[in-house]
């Protein structure tokens, strides 16, 4: 297996010590029946845990895909213990070097013959070809099925895509970090698959209305509940607004909108003093089973996007939301300025001064409050996640006892002191989380 990519294998064997110790494996296999319940509740755990993530080694631009399966055939006290298939070829590969093909065949006898397996991740791997390949006999229900930087320049095709995922019955996650392999249109004979998919997560794709148009063909809409998208451009989310207004997403349930990759300087053109035009496709939602939006953006000197474009967010979200989770992750400072408007604030004040945080001003804090109160009205939850935001460039007075935890938690429930006291008695509740 390669170790260039981001996976989250445990183990990395070649395949000749891996026979070794399944050679014992083998061996042992009667006597672990005979062993008590307690020696058993050890060493099946034991044994999951060493081998739950394996794959086929790459060597140059082949995998090993027959002496994989050899192998596996040949040890089938193994395959039990294997959870969690990871394909990967060399990273440092030309890109004008013949891709790392992988078949249908090879990979419908694979998983036949890993009954256990819950997680495939395919990575670096073409799947040119594969719409030549036979329909499967068999498919298979997966927990979930990872594309990181796949397909190869002028081999694949959305046809082959299509079939590989006939390949599959039924999918808990369906996860793309990678482009739809440089296909610039979909072929108005592409087929649709059978695969339901319940969590769709597109992680940094660029291209993201060529693959949302790609998707949205070869995939039953109606079988997702939740929706996944790092949003990396204002042009994306004018993309994701015409999935989202499609009327066939009618179960869909769990939105959750990724901008801390969102790069203001990258889009200097943009003024962030009015409203994004492109937050109006939010309300283009036909669907009211939608019950949670979540939202995540990044704190620093050169932030995603502000905290002063999440109220426009939420004024076109749908109203029948009942839990709004906002994510912030960086560094905030803290400074002391003189605010008139809220000088009764139940936030530390000095001589007259006001304490704010650079990223999440009183003002953009209670702004959000205001539309949360009149826009929502069965919502039951507001929720900061703070937990991995950092304060930089603070020094702690002598006085203070809190710990910063706590200090960014009550300067947002000062900042929001409405929803702070209604959490006490009704709806909605304001849970803000932050690190210990």
């Amino acid at each position: 297996m390669s170790v260039g990519y981001r996976t989250r294998s445990h183990t990395v064997l070649p395949i000749d010590i891996l026979a070794d110790v399944v050679e014992n494996l083998n061996d042992d296999h009667v006597a672990l029946k005979a062993c008590s319940l307690v020696s058993r509740s050890w060493v099946h755990p034991t044994r999951v845990h060493l081998f739950k993530q394996l794959g086929p080694k790459s060597t140059g631009d082949e995998l090993c895909f027959s002496s994989f399966l050899s192998f596996l055939r040949g040890s089938p006290s193994l395959c039990p213990f294997l959870r969690w298939l990871v394909i990967a070829a060399p990273i440092s590969r030309s890109s004008y070097s013949k891709p790392v093909r992988i078949s249908l065949s090879e990979m419908e006898e694979l998983l036949a013959n890993l009954p256990m397996v819950h997680t495939v991740e395919f990575c670096g791997v073409s799947f040119a070809g594969c719409q030549y390949d036979d329909t499967p006999s068999r498919t298979f229900s997966l927990q979930c099925v990872r594309f990181i930087d796949v397909g190869s320049q002028g081999y694949d095709t959305a046809l082959d895509w299509t079939r590989l995922l006939s390949l599959f019955s039924e999918v808990g996650e369906l996860h793309f970090q990678t482009e739809i392999p440089h296909v610039y249109r979909i072929p108005p004979e592409l087929p649709t698959s059978a695969v339901k998919v319940s969590r769709l997560k597109l992680n940094g794709v660029v291209r993201l209305g060529i693959m949302l148009d790609f998707l949205s063909v070869v995939l039953p809409l109606e079988a997702l509940s939740s929706v996944d998208v790092t949003v990396i451009g204002p042009e994306q989310v004018a993309t994701l607004g015409t999935l989202l207004s499609r009327p066939s997403l009618h179960g869909l349930r769990f939105l959750t909108l990724d901008f801390t990759r969102f790069r203001v300087e990258h889009f200097a053109h943009i003024s962030f003093s009015t409203p994004m035009p492109s937050w109006n496709l939010l309300g283009t939602f036909p669907h009211s089973n939608l019950n949670t939006l979540a939202l995540s953006l990044r704190l620093s000197d050169s932030p995603s996007i502000p905290l002063s474009e999440i109220p426009s967010i939420l004024q076109h979200a749908p109203s029948c939301l009942k839990t709004i989770s906002i994510k912030a992750i960086g560094t905030y400072k803290r400074i002391r300025q003189f605010d008139q408007e809220h000088s009764h604030s139940r936030c530390e004040m000095t001589g007259g001064m006001v304490e704010t945080l650079t990223g999440m001003g009183r003002t953009d804090l209670g702004r959000i409050e205001e539309v949360v109160l009149e826009r929502f009205t069965e919502l039951e939850t507001l929720e900061f996640d703070l937990t991995e935001a950092q304060h930089d460039g603070y020094m702690r007075l002598d006085t203070e006892s809190l710990s910063e935890g706590e200090r960014l938690r009550a300067y947002v429930e000062g900042c929001m002191s409405r929803m702070a006291s209604l959490a006490r008695t009704a709806f909605p509740t304001l849970v803000v989380h932050v690190s210990s």
